[in-house]
């Protein structure tokens, strides 16, 4: 955003600020209390590792996993911030999108930079807590096999409308049987 705001997700705030730890139970990530990110400050790397920009949590949202940061100065000579797009204002149809994030990818002889990959949009879902009283969100549903974890508060481009949907903000497959897996 040309004010020198960018979004990334609450719980890759929250895991930096607890040094990567995460409580799982099952598959299920466990809420761990702790303190806001909110005005902590952050370092941003860029995709090619050559750049770092310095940034100020300014909101964060558990519930809607989303965090708001503000960067210090001017961005590094090459990146662009593209324009976010309010996809429910958007006529729904098949809009193929781009992620380009730090994929975690274990391979022993190798180190890998960062990875894309694309899809389809399928439509948004809406999500509520059945623990506790929480609002409801919305969610995209995003068609693909490659998403990786480590891809967390990766924007989600699309190409047709240029511009920014969303964030990656977890990864879900439907078995067989029609059961949800999630891992967040």
């Amino acid at each position: 955003h040309e004010d020198g705001l960018i979004a990334t997700c609450h719980h890759v705030l929250r895991d930096i600020l607890q040094g990567g730890a995460k409580s799982r139970v099952g598959k299920h990530l466990e809420p761990i209390t702790m303190e806001s990110p909110v005005g902590k400050r952050f370092q941003i790397t860029t995709l090619d590792r050559s750049q770092r920009i310095e940034a100020i949590c300014l909101a964060s949202d558990p519930d809607h996993d989303v965090s708001l940061l503000q960067f210090d100065g001017a961005l590094p000579q090459g990146v662009q911030i593209p324009r976010l797009i309010d996809i429910k204002s958007t006529p729904m149809g098949s809009y193929t999108f781009t992620v380009t994030a730090f994929g975690k990818i274990e391979e022993a002889a190798y180190q890998y930079e960062y990875f894309s990959t694309g899809g389809e949009i399928w439509g948004l879902i809406s999500r509520s807590s059945k623990a506790q009283s929480s609002p409801s969100v919305q969610m995209l549903r995003l068609q693909t096999k490659t998403i990786l974890p480590g891809m967390s508060g990766a924007p989600v481009y699309v190409q047709e409308l240029d511009g920014v949907v969303g964030l990656i903000s977890g990864r879900f497959n439907v078995d067989d049987n029609g059961k949800w897996l999630g891992e967040i």
